[in-house]
């Protein structure tokens, strides 16, 4: 029987989401031990620029968002373009913009920025960025 090919785009080893990377690590065992498909879990990399400079703490947000949000295309280039890509992870939900994938699947995690920002006094506009390409999913997973 062929399984189905999925690529899990989890995050940014660098970006210390341990809850996120779990998620991934679940939905990959899970997936495997179903004999219907065949995950391919995708853990980004900072590129060298970054990597060199994420070494200096009052840097570090700052790196994770410019790899997020402006280098991740070279990450993204290397998978395979297999019939199903999962991003675990709504706040890299921009990625779908680089996928060929047949069907594209998000799991949402947390909407508490978006949804109290008036209360909390901030404005979440990156991942309000993220967000805007939700239409772009053939599915959306939302566990909160």
């Amino acid at each position: 029987m062929n399984k189905t090919k999925v690529n899990i785009i989890g995050n940014f080893k660098q970006d210390l989401r341990v809850s996120m990377d779990n998620y991934t690590q679940e939905l990959s065992s899970f997936l495997n031990e179903s004999n219907s498909f065949e995950p391919n879990v995708i853990q980004l990399k900072l590129s060298s620029f970054s990597n060199a400079i994420y070494q200096y703490n009052f840097l570090k947000k700052n790196v994770m968002r410019f790899e997020r949000y402006y280098a991740f295309k070279k990450s993204l280039s290397n998978i395979n373009k297999n019939q199903i890509t999962h991003i675990s992870d709504h706040n890299y939900a921009h990625f779908v913009n680089q996928l060929e994938s047949k069907i594209n699947i998000l799991t949402v995690h947390d909407l508490i920025p978006i949804v109290f920002s008036e209360k909390l006094k901030k404005n979440p506009f990156l991942l309000k960025y993220s967000l805007s390409n939700l239409y772009k999913f053939n599915r959306i997973i939302s566990v909160s």
